[in-house]
């Protein structure tokens, strides 16, 4: 905890005498928090979904449900404008849910949320956004976008098949709030729901926070963020909570403790569908120019249609697919061949092997250039002209000029600081212009004398480096040497 404690000290260091009070409880709560932590409980209860049960001794009990977003099997659901007004339980048993919570704050009196709701694809005809509420947004093929509380969203139907929205916001950009909002309902410990995503939203997180019992005393906005944080949300805001804050997971039914004693009946929900426990198979194998099964075809194009998966070969021409069992239409494709489809059915948790030999085609021209891939010096990009100046078998169309000066970087002696002219004073193959972007050699933190042992024992001026010593001053300058000779060896055709 020393770490901890020093990021502390330097807080305090840089706050306003008036705020420390604030922050100082904010600082306890969460080290509070922290410290009276029990080891969490996980336990995985979908193909892609994890179940996280945190005890502490406030006491307080919280779980968080980890979503592994992009799995196969694995999207998200909101309630529709026609599913309103039902507890949550109800509504993922009739959508067929692997888990559901509740979602936004609402009016008794519609049943209509405080933000915007959509599902289905259909927004709320009676609900929209407003600055106080964050959204979370989604498709049925893995797209999930988080909205923050300053921008006020408008429903998008080319895209949106589902939106959750509630406030306060918690965690904004990685940075938890430091201190309660204004509400009152933040400031008290009250049982909570919050959703949270990932950095790289690959990953959502949903909370729900037992309170107002003699087993869970809840929690404040500010402990919700540091829970939310503490799962790697990088963002994350509150859902409608108390009474309301409900878990539901397909086969356990609901798994926290309602304050109410029994679940609430609600305005929307937020549902997760996942494969079973154990479904999820997978389809692999090699991919090769056929007949001859030992010629490889790296990086060749091979989808699963119907499924969620695609993959493209290694140097082995190894693929690897995995989706939720049924039949499926595996598809390979490369250019200068023929794609070739199969059909396969994947059994729960079964592996199939499949190997797919591709022809070549004769007409195929993956770049539309007029020129068939079999004679195309660069099939990947347009060069109906097949210009090779340095007569290397591949089109300048693909030679790579990462410095810019018109010369490839394969036949370029300072591939990265642009010398048109190929000045090589030195006769050493690599260029004055990377000779002179290199610094002064070095040997142990110290400049190397060029009349001394290191330069006569060394590899060159250039290099600065001490053969067999154990003693190195490679530095910028046997960095430069190192990767213009690299570039020298390479060819820029994979």
């Amino acid at each position: 905890m020393t770490a901890r404690t020093g990021y502390d000290k330097a807080m305090r260091l840089h706050v306003a005498p008036a705020l420390l009070p604030l922050v100082a409880a904010w600082v306890a709560s969460v080290a509070g928090l922290r410290h009276a932590r029990a080891a969490d409980v996980t336990k995985p209860v979908a193909d892609g979904v994890t179940l996280v049960t945190r005890t502490t001794s406030a006491p307080l009990v919280a779980r968080v449900l980890k979503v592994t977003l992009g799995a196969p099997g694995v999207h998200l659901g909101a309630t529709t404008s026609a599913q309103r007004r039902r507890t949550t339980s109800s509504y993922a048993k009739l959508v067929g849910a692997a888990a559901a919570t509740n979602g936004d704050f609402f009016s008794y009196a519609t049943y209509g949320t405080t933000g915007l709701a959509a599902g289905a694809g259909v927004k709320w005809a009676d609900t929209k956004d407003d600055s106080t509420s964050a959204n979370l947004a989604f498709d049925d093929a893995g797209r999930v976008d988080y909205f923050d509380a300053s921008r006020v969203v408008t429903f998008d139907p080319t895209w949106m098949k589902g939106v959750v929205s509630g406030h306060p916001q918690v965690v904004n950009a990685g940075v938890a709030l430091a201190t309660n909002p204004a509400a009152a309902a933040c400031t008290a410990r009250n049982p909570r729901s919050a959703v949270g995503l990932s950095q790289d939203k690959k990953t959502l997180l949903l909370a729900v926070v037992d309170g107002r019992s003699s087993s869970s005393v809840g929690m404040t906005c500010t402990e919700v963020a540091a829970l939310m944080r503490s799962f790697g949300a990088y963002d994350a805001f509150n859902l409608d909570g108390g009474g309301s804050s409900t878990l539901y997971l397909r086969g356990s039914g609901v798994v926290n403790r309602p304050s109410d004693g029994s679940e609430r009946v609600v305005a929307n929900h937020l549902a997760v569908y996942a494969p079973r426990l154990g479904s999820v198979g997978s389809v692999r194998g090699v991919v090769f120019a056929d007949p001859d099964p030992k010629k490889p075809l790296e990086k060749a194009q091979v989808s699963l249609a119907g499924g969620t998966d695609s993959d493209t070969t290694d140097a082995s021409g190894r693929y690897d697919l995995e989706t939720v069992p049924g039949s499926f239409t595996v598809t390979a494709k490369k250019p200068g061949f023929t794609p070739k489809s199969v059909r396969v059915t994947v059994a729960v948790g079964a592996d199939v092997t499949l190997d797919l030999g591709l022809k070549p085609d004769p007409l195929a021209d993956f770049d539309g250039d007029g020129v068939v891939d079999g004679k195309d010096n660069c099939d990947e990009v347009k060069n109906p002209d097949q210009a090779n100046r340095d007569g290397d078998d591949l089109g300048d169309a693909c030679d790579k000029d990462d410095d810019g000066d018109d010369v490839a970087d394969e036949d370029d002696n300072c591939p990265g600081v642009a010398n048109k002219d190929q000045t090589d004073t030195d006769e050493d193959g690599i260029g004055d212009a990377c000779d002179k972007a290199a610094p002064p050699p070095t040997v142990d933190g110290g400049p190397v004398d060029p009349a001394g042992p290191v330069a006569a024992e060394g590899v060159g001026a250039e290099a600065g480096c001490h053969v067999g010593s154990g003693r190195s001053g490679v530095g910028g300058a046997g960095v430069l040497l190192a990767a213009a000779l690299a570039w020298r060896r390479r060819r820029a055709r994979p």
